[in-house]
């Protein structure tokens, strides 16, 4: 992979915040070894029997927190939030371990919702 990057989209407006964050990963090729080539399933393999072209791919983020500022003076924050916004697919691997993607570069396969309430003194 020769690129990842990141770009975030904030939006403010009194008690509000919005993010909305994009993360790219750029191709990868990688070599159609292990369990493709010793079944002779090559044919998986976008480029012939030696090598497989996992193509870029963007996951959308979205998260919206609430601080209102008349209690406890905002000491409190509220947030909603999910990671995946529309459930992207990593792309398959066929010389991964990890259920045919690569775990050290991609988020799990699905959304990931999440709540969260945080005081601050």
């Amino acid at each position: 992979m020769e690129h990842k990057s990141t770009l975030n989209v904030d939006w403010f407006r009194n008690d509000w915040f919005v993010r909305m964050a994009f993360r790219y990963l750029s191709s990868v090729t990688e070599n159609c070894t292990g369990l493709v080539a010793d079944f002779e399933q090559t044919q998986f393999c976008s480029n012939g029997p030696d090598s497989n072209n996992l193509g870029s791919t963007v996951f959308v983020d979205s998260q919206v927190s609430w601080t209102p500022s008349n209690l406890n003076d905002g000491a409190w924050s509220f947030s909603l939030g999910v990671n995946n916004l529309f459930d992207e697919k990593p792309p398959i691997c066929y010389s991964c371990d990890l259920n045919s993607f690569d775990g050290t570069l991609y988020p799990i396969p699905g959304q990931y919702w999440y709540v969260r309430a945080v005081f601050e003194m």
